[in-house]
């Protein structure tokens, strides 16, 4: 087993903010909440900088003046009954705020968390209040609002916004943000789900939806013209084999995400008029850019491609800008120690930057930057109340399964407690092609937190390595995709890291369906077993999937590709499902679920607490009330780690 050191944080000068002071123990309430401080944006003439700060259930946008950082210019009170999403600046001096009212809808007979969406728009000292779309009579009934295509470089009081025209066409409106007045600029159908406009603002892609058969089709705008050709079509839940992302400063040379016939994924141009690929722009020699994790780095000021960044064991990033790439350098350079280090936001000049490190150390932290000075000023944190020397530092792991195929992984220590005969916490992601990465992970740092290391494998089965290492987890779940976490826990147990005595296995979604086929298969490796939102019948899973959206729907191919075919292979999916071989178990289990899962449905811990109980088996099941698949909400979360916190106290102790 190799491993290699990750990343520290380092301490710049502080101007608004001050640090924390150390705790023996961090509340649970702090890895709960959310960000203390998210989203600085500084103005394009670089004067003023605006942030969402956030304490305890208060939330407000602040604006500072550049040259008088100490004291605010200006602040907004948000309403208790709605949450910040995101804030930007329409032009020197006229701020837009994203913003969402939490709700819940149903769709084919199951409830699931949502929200209500609307952008408003005003002055920097709080004058000339607008909500968009506000005075459009048809356009009152949409639920989402909350979206800015364009800023249109050209017309700084306007931007470009979507909307349901009311006739159940999804437009694109030309919206004014001082007088809050729309004109229609080209008019989508039924079907359009979502659009993009090319570097000038002008509308050139758009994706429609196909409920029947469950697809999303990629069209082309032809020109000048509004007639549009179909490019691409993908299932909902595939990551499609050619995606568009942004525009080259040719109108008709779109930046695509592609394998272009490949194995991995990489950033290419696209001639959405001859739907030809063009040259790359960047492909990585070995793991996938753009897919699942990655994307374009765009000029927040002129929206032209600035770079990529990507994910190999890091975030990293790669500048077709010369400036930017420099000012990378020095940023590099100057936060030598941080986990990642990136501009976020800069000046119509480029003599004024936001910058953004984080890391499993960090959980975020941002600063503006002057790079004639080469001078961070540190404007606030995303978590002040927790300490970085509380947090656990993360090693890159890498080991060979028993076939010999080597392995990517992630270890967090605990702090101050060495690195040998740790209680150890084995954490599969969900997906399963999504992958992990050494980041600022907030289940990880708070089991590191509370005394044990976390063990978080990239198994077969996950993605960002290219398509035959996604594909050679299909049809292998509680198969190779799960020797390839017993592997790695081995390993570790070999190496003297982990205490054999005290090990337990925890995940969500497909990180759950893990946790329960480690409990299920591997019961003398693991002490205790926690899973969240779960699949526990795989068969039953589809059954429902088949109800929702048919036999012949993208979803149902989708799992039927990667789990197998029930008219085929049905006893193999039995024998690979936890809850239909309950009787395996011999440790005690813990269950959450949220009550509005519309992924993973909560019929499937139902099924799991059912079988357990037959077979007599120990289990505890907590149901997560107004909460959905992801445990996004403060109070979701602190339920689920003060559960975590104590059945892991209880079993395996620390």
């Amino acid at each position: 087993m190799v491993r290699m050191r990750a990343f520290a944080v380092i301490a710049i000068s502080i101007f608004l903010f001050g640090a924390a002071s150390a705790e023996a123990r961090v509340p649970l309430e702090a890895f709960a909440a959310r960000p203390a401080m998210s989203s600085p944006r500084i103005s394009p003439n670089g004067a003023h900088v605006a942030v969402i700060s956030r304490q305890g259930e208060a939330e407000k946008v602040l604006i500072y003046d550049v040259a008088s950082p100490q004291s605010t210019l200006v602040g907004y009170d948000i309403p208790k009954d709605v949450e910040v999403d995101w804030i930007d600046w329409a032009n020197d001096s006229r701020l837009l705020i994203g913003f969402s009212k939490p709700t819940t809808e149903r769709f084919r007979g199951v409830t699931y968390d949502t929200s209500q969406s609307r952008v408003i728009a005003l002055n920097r000292d709080g004058s000339n209040y607008k909500v968009l779309f506000q005075t459009a009579r048809k356009l009152r009934q949409n639920f989402d609002l909350s979206g800015i295509l364009s800023r249109l470089p050209n017309e700084p009081e306007s931007v470009l916004m979507a909307a349901d025209d009311g006739d159940g066409r999804y437009s694109v409106y030309r919206v004014n943000v001082v007088d809050g007045k729309v004109q229609i600029v080209l008019r989508g159908n039924v079907n359009t789900r979502q659009w993009l406009a090319d570097t000038k603002g002008v509308p050139r892609i758009r994706w429609d939806f196909r409920p029947r058969r469950d697809l999303v089709e990629i069209w082309a705008r032809k020109g000048d013209s509004e007639d549009f050709d179909k490019i691409a079509e993908y299932g909902t839940r595939e990551f499609p084999e050619m995606q568009i992302v942004g525009f080259t400063s040719d109108d008709n040379v779109a930046i695509a995400v592609t394998r272009n016939g490949g194995d991995r994924f990489g950033f290419f141009e696209y001639n959405i008029a001859t739907r030809a690929v063009g040259k790359p722009l960047y492909q990585h020699p070995s793991v996938d850019v753009g897919e699942p994790v990655g994307g374009p780095i765009y000029d927040p000021q002129t929206g032209e491609l600035a770079g990529v960044f990507y994910v190999d064991d890091v975030v990293r990033t790669r500048y077709f800008d010369a400036t930017i790439g420099a000012i990378q350098s020095s940023l590099d350079a100057t936060f030598s120690d941080a986990g990642v280090v990136r501009p976020t936001s800069w000046s119509r000049d480029r003599k004024s930057f936001i910058v953004s490190t984080s890391g499993p150390k960090d959980p975020g932290s941002h600063y503006f930057y002057d790079p004639a000075k080469n001078h961070a000023s540190l404007i606030g944190r995303a978590a002040p109340n927790i300490p970085a020397d509380e947090l656990g530092e993360m090693l890159i792991i890498n080991y060979k399964s028993r076939d010999g195929t080597k392995l990517p992984g992630y270890l967090t220590l605990p702090p101050g407690k060495g690195d040998k005969k740790l209680p150890l916490v084995v954490m599969p992601h969900g997906g399963p092609e999504v992958r992990d990465f050494v980041s600022y992970d907030a289940w990880a740092q708070v089991l590191a937190n509370r005394g044990y290391a976390v063990f978080q494998p990239n198994f077969r089965g996950s993605g960002g390595y290219g398509r035959a290492f996604a594909e050679a987890g299909h049809r292998q779940w509680g198969r190779r995709m799960q020797d390839d976490v017993t592997d790695g826990v081995k390993a570790l147990i070999a190496d003297g890291t982990a205490d054999a005595n005290r090990v337990c296995i925890v995940g969500a979604s497909y990180g759950g369906y893990a946790a329960l086929a480690g409990g299920a298969f591997t019961p003398d490796l693991y002490k205790c077993v926690i899973a969240i939102a779960g699949v526990s019948d795989i068969p039953a899973m589809l059954d429902e999937e088949a109800t929702r959206f048919g036999v012949e729907s993208a979803v149902y191919s989708y799992w039927v590709k990667r789990l197998g075919d029930p008219k085929v292979d049905l006893a193999q999916m039995q024998s690979v499902s936890p809850a239909l071989q309950a009787a395996n178990f011999r440790i005690p289990v813990l269950l959450v679920h949220g009550e509005d899962d519309s992924v993973v449905p909560i019929d499937q811990s139902n099924r799991m607490e059912k079988a357990l109980k037959a077979a007599g088996k120990t289990v505890k099941y907590v149901k997560v009330e107004d909460e959905g698949h992801n445990f996004s909400k403060p109070r979701s979360r602190l339920i689920l780690f003060r559960e975590m916190e104590t059945f892991l106290g209880a079993h395996i102790g620390n």
